[in-house]
């Protein structure tokens, strides 16, 4: 019980910072069109798409590596359960933590 605890007190803290972080984001963005200073950057060009593509496919297989193992884990012990919600935290702070390094790459540009 003492996980589900920490697991809710966690996850309300991660929601505000994600809930500020995207609504920071989303107005900054939104003034920048409005105000006609939303400039193209190397993440529109063609060249910005074929480096978000590069490594692309050992990043996918690991995820179908570790998906199925999990919840294969999951299938066999009852101990797995308590993983998969402080993974769904973890995602949402390295979410958190793409939002800060947008910021700060935006912010000095």
């Amino acid at each position: 019980m003492i996980a589900f605890y920490i697991a809710l007190a966690a996850g309300i803290a991660i929601a505000i910072v994600y809930i500020t972080l995207v609504l920071r984001t989303f107005l900054r963005l939104r003034r920048s069109v409005i105000d006609g200073t939303a400039a193209s950057n190397a993440e529109g060009s063609a060249e910005g798409y074929e480096q978000q593509g590069r490594n692309f496919g050992w990043k996918a297989g690991a995820g179908v590596v570790a998906s199925t193992g999990l919840l294969t884990l999951v299938s066999l012990t009852g101990w797995a359960w308590y993983i998969l919600p402080f993974l769904g935290l973890g995602s949402s702070i390295a979410v958190i933590v793409a939002f800060l390094i947008d910021g700060k790459e935006t912010a000095t540009s």
